[in-house]
């Protein structure tokens, strides 16, 4: 019982450190605009193809034409998304806060 209290007291004194806080705050943004940047890349393709998205690109029965395509417009979609995500969340974080970002 002790020993989990004081891992209770470690954890919540880790939680008030900002730069803890700071990493949840971006990992957290970069995750959903990531997630929402997939599922629109996901109806995009549909949308313009009329087809689903190749589940697995890697397949040889997905041509190299549609593989490329996929992984080149996921790739970049989902990467500026949470480019973006984390630079917005330091520009939040500075104007909160007031102070840099935690190093």
């Amino acid at each position: 019982m002790a020993r989990r209290l004081k891992l209770s007291r470690e954890l919540r004194k880790g939680a008030r450190s900002p730069r803890l806080r700071y990493l949840l705050l971006t990992t957290g943004a970069a995750f959903l605009a990531e997630r929402l940047a997939h599922t629109a890349i996901t109806q995009g393709w549909r949308f313009a193809s009329g087809k689903e998205p190749p589940r697995n690109p890697e397949r040889p029965e997905v041509s190299w034409v549609t593989a490329l395509g996929w992984t080149a417009a996921t790739a970049l979609v989902v990467g500026l998304a949470g480019l973006s995500a984390r630079r917005g969340a330091a520009v939040g974080w500075k104007r909160v806060t007031g102070r840099r970002i935690p190093a």
